[in-house]
């Protein structure tokens, strides 16, 4: 077991609204919703290993051209990436045989039966299994796909001393567990003086 990094489980899923059932989509991981566009299409999010949002974008699906965009996207997702998908609105109209194809790349078993205006929802990985996964055609309410995934909290003890004397020192990066985990790969030694 490494020290500088604890494993948990957290939920995470998608809850999905065509236009006729609530026109609406949702992401969420550890009771906190990550993103909740208001496009219509599918959107989706891929997640770091600790469970928090690393891209976000939406496709416009309803035409062909952003179904393209959609397949573009994941088939370039890394192998093992966690991937959650849901349509909002009507996503289907131009949701070509290519996209469809690179949903199945993420464990989509259901793609096929995305209708006019339908809700669809789901937990993924791309070169791996659907962990969830849900598809209701218009006016039957809401799709959720609904899953647990063990995630790391990383403690970065073991990274080099970020060079903070530089004209524009490393800032970028996000939260995890409290701690900022820095794109660059160093950290920053801070601490408080005594008063």
């Amino acid at each position: 077991c490494d020290p500088a990094s604890a494993a948990d489980v957290v939920d995470v899923g998608v809850h999905s609204a065509g236009y006729s059932d609530g026109n609406e989509v949702v992401f969420f991981a550890g009771g906190k919703v990550l993103f909740a566009p208001m496009a219509r299409g599918i959107s989706g999010i891929t997640l770091r290993p600790d469970a928090s949002r690393l891209e976000s974008e939406t496709f416009d699906t309803f035409v062909s051209e952003g179904a393209d965009k959609l397949q573009a996207f994941l088939e370039g997702l890394e192998s093992g990436t966690m991937v959650l998908l849901g349509a909002m609105d009507e996503a289907s109209s131009g949701l070509t045989p290519g996209a469809k194809a690179a949903l199945r790349s993420c464990g989509a078993k259901l793609s096929d039966k995305i209708g006019w205006r339908s809700s669809y929802a789901l937990v993924g990985v791309k070169d791996g299994e659907a962990l969830s996964e849900s598809v209701r055609s218009e006016g039957e309410g809401y799709a959720v796909a609904y899953a647990q995934t063990t995630v790391v909290k990383q403690v970065e003890t073991g990274k080099p001393l970020c060079d903070a004397r530089v004209a524009e020192p490393p800032v970028k990066g996000y939260m995890s567990s409290g701690n900022l985990i820095l794109d660059a790969g160093c950290r920053y030694s801070l601490w408080e003086r005594e008063a």
